[in-house]
């Protein structure tokens, strides 16, 4: 078994020193033979604890592709990526699913609510996911309502939600698990500007108060400036801007 093996599977680890979200060369070829795209070329990247790192670029530029395997959904064709010290590659896909339960929050362009759940029903799916205790995750489901102000939104269904509340759930989800990375893929592009704003300034509260690794994909560079750094991804290459 691998120190990250290990790792995953004890359900405590000590964080680790240095970046907690690691990519090295990486690289991720689509299609087969004639066919084959290179989606990512050659990516490295690391983002710190308490830092938003945006990713900004073009449609079809790679960005999705990309979060994906920092994320652990996508294998890599080629390169490594290293989460808070631990390598998915190395990991059993049981032991991939529980470190993107456990330690990876995601927020996606769409919300993807469960339209028969209240929102409170919705953010506890992560916990169950993961295998929280009921009561801690209903406790922290609690105070997540409070901070995003969603208190008075807690026992209604998302029809009754506007898309700056349907996603600050969304938000509220990604964190119920105290993750120590939260990837964020386009998460204002069904937003006004107002709202997508105030959506991305919560992201990046929550990334440096409690010392997570926030990634943030986008096209839009006002979008971007919230964040404490940012890359530009072109052709699935990193460009200067």
């Amino acid at each position: 078994m691998t120190n990250g093996q290990e790792q995953a599977d004890d359900g405590v680890h000590a964080p680790s020193a240095g970046p907690v979200l690691i990519a090295d060369r990486l690289r991720k070829v689509v299609g087969d033979g004639a066919l084959a795209v290179t989606a990512v070329d050659e990516v490295s990247l690391h983002v710190e604890r308490g830092e938003l790192l945006a990713i900004v670029g073009p449609s079809g530029s790679g960005k999705s592709t990309l979060l994906a395997m920092l994320g652990a959904l996508s294998t890599p064709t080629a390169g490594t990526v290293v989460i808070d010290g631990i390598y998915p590659g190395d990991l059993e896909e049981r032991d991939r699913s529980a470190l993107r339960a456990g330690r990876i929050g995601f927020v996606f362009q769409r919300p993807a609510l469960v339209p028969f759940l209240t929102v409170t029903e919705n953010i506890l799916l992560a916990g169950q996911i993961a295998g929280a205790a009921e009561a801690t995750a209903r406790e922290r489901a609690g105070r997540l309502l409070a901070v995003l102000d969603l208190g008075d939104r807690s026992g209604h269904r998302p029809a009754a939600l506007s898309g700056g509340e349907l996603q600050r759930v969304a938000l509220a989800r990604a964190l119920l698990n105290d993750p120590v990375v939260v990837l964020a893929d386009e998460p204002t592009a069904n937003l006004d500007a107002e709202r997508g704003r105030a959506v991305v300034a919560l992201l990046a509260e929550h990334t440096r108060e409690e010392g997570r690794a926030g990634v943030l994909v986008t096209h839009d560079a006002s979008v971007a400036a919230v964040a404490d750094r940012t890359l530009h991804l072109l052709d699935g290459r990193l460009v200067e801007a």
